[in-house]
């Protein structure tokens, strides 16, 4: 077949992608080959909706976006793969050679060859390679197609040099190196994994006879030529024996790999970090053994100790008081005692994801009541100290313990760094306005935790941000959590699709990221001058990876910092890039400094840079400060910086003023410089507030000047916050009158919205006056419901909650009013 007709078959896609540009962004391009059903409704929250796109993977950057959906022409097959370049969207042309609006089948027939259904894809890090689960036999000479027939394929993209059907078999033989048989068989139901270069698989398949169908788990690296022993291994902690116990097993199985293929984390009903990895145990002789999670490390010089327990609890030895010296305490790891599975790993291979009911792993949490099993929750373990951390909870609002999902959570990923996990979940706990529940076991809100700041973001959302139908599932990230992509009944809700049934969805959330500019002074022509640094700082949601840093000018070189090329920083953290200005004239020079991030969607931002040659005369002590943040309109804690005569003459400060960003949130309180004469090696000082005039990260520039032109900076920085608060007339309300509602500490002129948490009643918005304040009567229904209610109000930078209780309505003339029967 030549490659310009296989390209062409490329393009019958089926289904659509909703790719969204962000958490209400533009409405989604969708796109379909064939008319589809005109009667689902694909905001609905129904099971019966027909899956037209499920499971997806991501790219690393986001771009490239597999999932499994039905072929776009009837038949025997009932599920296959599709490719979709997010890119292919953009105005800039795509190199992949899609147009717009198009799907690409990956898993096409080929003549002559028995048909069968492809499921789970998963693509790599890099975009370059898709591996799937088929019952396609690609490869006639080393698939026998016997049997069940499911084994696990590779394909190099076209963009990456490959060629559209050139489908490469991995699961070709057991680690004995001889050919597998119809046990050896992948499992349809369990994703493989792959590296982020591709050249590293693993897989789970059915392993070996017994009572049940046990499998295990085999991780193949492609760069060792097939037929070697190397080429292909068993994941360590297997047991080398059948069990022989009363209880049933399921064996290993669900792998995650890490970028560089190094580790591996998978689930397993054995022991697998003990010597021997005998078999487990469970809670009930004749049901299944407990499950747990693990991770193995393939590059371990010991291979006896290279698995560890990932889903453990941990607990400490009690020092002997009695002993004659102290005993030091010993952590030990219990295993989750409702066991542990789905395991995710990120990238950089430090932290796994997991899911678990288990009671003994969340340490001093608020879990919710548990029935006959307690709900799902999703938990983050960290490789480089062993601790484990609940993520699917929020932080208590006075300080306590950190509050678990009421109805649980589950389907876990992860970033590449390992600081965002997004899950699935039907917590109502979690933020204060509830989405449509949805009737799918597995279907709930789309949530992304920040787990070292501590806090959640509902990802599945409306263009205005009110929560969409809670109807989505298997949440995947992108390195640097920018986009998250999911599957869903809710697509026209979230991005606009006007295409029914489950789709897979793309939202992108790029990271906020702000860099001041900088004023290095007075510098010798010539001669480089000191070493100054800019502080970037990421405001969230995701991740910024640096790509590049550039000055525009020679004359300001960019001379090193904390901000280096592929670092990610995470959000809430800054890093610094270190300038140093060598002028090589005299008088005033100009420069942009530009930071490029990395991803789809790159986040650019430019600091303006300036200085001037001459004879430097100032210099300050320190270069720079980050204020305490404050509310807006209140003061922080001053700082106070030295300004010192290094030059070789007398000078006397002239000025002092505020340049930059926000020069008006910064102030002088008071200085010993200005109008005085100082002598070489002399000093003042200079005492600055901070009183932020609105939220967010503020900068200024302190310019300190001489009367004969010299002039030094230093940079400032702060944070403002608003503090909103709002109150209730009274807290109980007959249906049908209104509440009076007040707020104040809002954003001055802003509009804020006034809601029922439920989702039910009327809603309103009001705007705040010049103070931030707001008076309003919002109406109730005469039919609204009754009982303890939560009202919602949001502003810009807040969402509060009051308590209200209603009651019902007396009828004026009717049954129980003052005048019936009169």
């Amino acid at each position: 077949m030549g490659s310009h007709e296989t390209t062409r078959r490329w393009l019958l896609g089926v289904g659509a992608l909703a790719i969204g540009a962000g958490i209400g962004g533009p409405p989604a391009i969708a796109a379909s080959s064939r008319p589809l059903p005109a009667t689902t409704d694909s905001t609905a929250p129904a099971d019966s909706a027909v899956v037209y796109a499920s499971r997806p993977s991501v790219s690393q950057d986001g771009r490239w976006v597999v999932f499994a959906g039905p072929p776009a022409e009837a038949g025997d097959r009932t599920s296959t793969v599709y490719l979709r370049d997010t890119f292919a969207h953009d105005a800039v042309a795509s190199d992949s050679g899609l147009a717009s609006d198009e799907v690409v089948e990956l898993t096409l027939p080929v003549p002559g060859i028995r048909l069968g259904d492809s499921v789970l894809p998963a693509i790599s890090g890099d975009g370059c390679t898709v591996v799937a689960t088929t019952e396609i036999a690609y490869d006639m000479f080393r698939d026998d197609d016997q049997g069940d027939r499911w084994d696990v394929y590779r394909l190099v993209l076209p963009q990456c040099g490959g060629q559209p059907d050139d489908w490469e078999l991995v699961s070709t033989q057991n680690v004995t190196g001889t050919e597998t048989s119809a046990l050896d068989r992948a499992s349809p139901t369990d994703r493989p994994a792959v590296s982020q270069s591709g050249s590293v698989v693993a897989f789970t398949q059915q392993a070996r006879e017994g009572k049940d169908p046990l499998t295990s788990v085999t991780v193949v690296d492609l760069t060792v030529a097939v037929g070697d022993l190397g080429r292909e291994h068993t994941v360590a902690g297997t047991p080398p024996e059948v069990p022989n116990t009363t209880f049933r097993y399921l064996g290993q199985r669900q792998p995650s790999l890490s970028s560089d293929g190094r580790f591996v984390a998978f689930t397993s009903d054995a022991y697998s970090d003990q010597p021997g990895s005998v078999w487990g145990e469970g809670p009930v002789g004749g049901e299944f053994a407990t499950t747990q999670v693990y991770v193995w490390d393939r590059a371990a010089p010991d291979q006896s100790a290279a698995v560890t327990l990932v889903s453990g609890a941990s607990a400490v030895v009690p020092t002997d008081p009695t002993a004659p010296t102290a005993v030091t305490t010993v952590p030990k790891r219990a295993p989750a005692d409702a066991g542990a599975e789905v395991a995710t790993i990120s990238g950089n291979g430090r932290f796994v994801v997991f899911q678990s009911r288990a009671t003994n792993l969340a340490g001093d949490a608020v879990m919710p009541r548990c029935a006959q099993q307690c709900p799902l929750q999703i938990y983050r373990y960290d490789q480089s100290d062993h601790s484990l951390r609940l993520v699917s909870a929020q932080p208590d609002p006075a300080g306590g313990a950190p509050i678990a999902a009421d109805l649980g959570a589950w389907q876990a990923s992860i970033t590449s760094d390992g600081t965002q996990v997004g899950f699935a979940t039907k917590a109502t706990n979690f933020f204060p306005v509830q989405s449509e529940a949805g009737t799918g076991v597995d279907d709930g809100d789309i949530v992304v935790a920040n787990v070292d700041l501590g806090s959640l973001q509902r990802i599945s959302v409306r263009p205005d941000s009110t929560p969409a139908p809670a109807t989505s599932s298997w949440p995947v990230l992108s390195a640097d959590g920018d986009a998250v992509v999911f599957d869903t009944l809710s697509a026209n809700a979230i991005n606009g699709s006007t295409e029914p049934g489950r789709r897979v969805t793309s939202v992108s959330r790029p990271a906020h990221v702000v860099v001041p500019d900088l004023d290095v002074g007075t510098v010798v022509v010539t001669f480089p001058g000191p070493e100054w640094w800019i502080g970037v700082k990421n405001l969230g949601p995701s991740t910024f990876t640096t790509q590049s840093i550039t000055s525009s000018n020679p004359d300001f070189a960019v001379t090193g910092g904390t901000c280096g090329y592929g670092l990610p920083l995470v959000p809430g953290d800054f890093c610094k890039i270190n300038i140093v200005l060598t002028p090589s004239v005299e008088g005033p020079i100009t420069g942009t400094l530009t930071v490029v991030g990395t991803g789809l969607h790159p986040v650019t931002v430019t600091a303006a840079l300036s200085g001037q040659g001459g004879e430097p005369l100032l210099a300050p002590s320190p270069a720079g400060a980050d204020f305490a943040p404050a509310v807006v309109g209140a003061q922080s804690p001053t700082v106070s910086f030295d300004i010192n005569n290094v030059g070789f003459a007398i000078g006397t400060i002239a000025s002092i003023e505020m340049a930059g960003a926000d020069p008006t949130d910064f102030k002088v309180k008071e200085s010993s410089c200005l109008g005085q004469a100082m002598i070489p090696g002399a000093g003042c000082a200079v005492v600055v507030a901070f009183t932020p005039k609105a939220a967010g990260y503020r900068t200024a520039t302190v310019l300190i000047t001489t009367d004969t032109g010299q002039y030094t900076s230093v940079l400032v920085n702060g944070v403002g916050s608003f503090v909103p608060k709002i109150a209730v007339a009274d807290d109980v309300v007959q249906a049908g009158q209104e509440i009076g509602i007040g707020g104040s500490g809002f954003e001055p002129r802003s509009e804020v919205t006034i809601a029922w948490a439920d989702g039910s009643g009327l809603t309103a918005t009001v705007t705040t006056d010049s103070l931030g304040m707001f008076l309003e009567a919002f109406p109730t229904k005469r039919l609204e419901r009754t009982g303890d209610r939560q009202i919602v109000v949001q502003g810009s930078a807040a969402t509060l909650t009051a308590s209200v209780r209603v009651v019902r309505r007396v009828a004026d003339d009717g049954l129980g009013s003052p005048v019936w029967g009169s």
